[in-house]
């Protein structure tokens, strides 16, 4: 699939093509008829509304189509973003209803699944939903090719300025970050220990950088969503102080986890 420029550029011509934001991407594919986006990172209100921009654009010029919405690199929820897609689903549900088949849903492994499993709790679907752990199960639903999991992949690490390989080795380590030594992540990867080091290294990264950036976004979310206290959040990232927790934290994001924490509930 080829991007497109802009929002009007890619709804000119919206088929074959794909559209990526600062936290998303749309894509359309002919054979099969097949669209849906990719969500990535937190999603704040200025992103949900231009994703809404897109899907209001494609509701009006095209027809019934199956339906992939990938949210498994969701690192965390806005409520304000939350809304304005919920406003919007409620408010077209009707077309919907004869613009979609039916979706599939790939959810986050970390505590935004449950927010996504969540959504038409809240917003009465109008259209069988099926929610699923990967993007090959939910193609699979759909009765799409699998292999399309791939491509999809390729462009979402393009949109990001990411490695795929880098993608998959963070998607990895957020939920085995307990038992994530190098050799257990090279045999979950499917590579030898020695290639895995060699791959990461022409990636400009090294395992133990990405390893230690994914252990302050997940602290982060466990900050934001629950009552943990600083030292059991170390542990739950696998620091083994609170001492070493403080120092890689603002190391990486500039705050103590104290400070930024105060700060983004201060800020709501």
């Amino acid at each position: 699939m080829q991007a497109a420029a802009d929002l009007d550029d890619f709804l000119a011509s919206p088929v074959g093509r794909y559209l990526a934001g600062r936290t998303f991407l749309y894509f359309l594919r002919p054979k099969p008829n097949l669209s849906g986006f990719a969500l990535w990172g937190r999603p704040n209100e200025e992103d949900a509304k231009r994703l809404v921009q897109v899907l209001d654009g494609l509701r009006q010029i095209v027809a019934a189509r199956l339906s992939l919405v990938d949210a498994s690199r969701l690192s965390g929820a806005d409520r304000a973003a939350f809304n304005v897609i919920a406003r919007h689903v409620a408010l077209h549900r009707d077309a919907y209803g004869h613009n979609v088949t039916r979706q599939a849903i790939v959810r986050p492994s970390n505590m935004e699944g449950a927010v996504v499993a969540g959504f038409f709790n809240i917003v009465a679907c109008p259209f069988p939903v099926e929610l699923v752990d990967s993007v090959e199960q939910g193609l699979a639903w759909l009765g799409a090719s699998p292999s399309l999991a791939g491509e999809l992949g390729a462009m979402c690490a393009e949109a990001m300025g990411t490695d795929p390989l880098v993608m998959q080795l963070r998607g990895w380590l957020e939920v085995h970050l307990a038992e994530a030594s190098l050799s257990a992540t090279a045999r979950a990867l499917g590579l030898s220990l020695r290639t895995l080091q060699r791959k990461l290294g022409e990636a400009g990264t090294s395992f133990q950088v990405e390893y230690n950036r994914v252990q302050v976004q997940v602290a982060q979310r466990l900050l934001l969503d629950t009552d943990l206290n600083l030292t059991a959040v170390a542990l739950e990232v696998g620091c083994t102080s609170l001492q070493h927790f403080s120092d890689l934290f603002k190391r990486l994001v500039g705050l103590s986890p104290q400070a930024w924490r105060k700060r983004h509930v201060d800020e709501g």
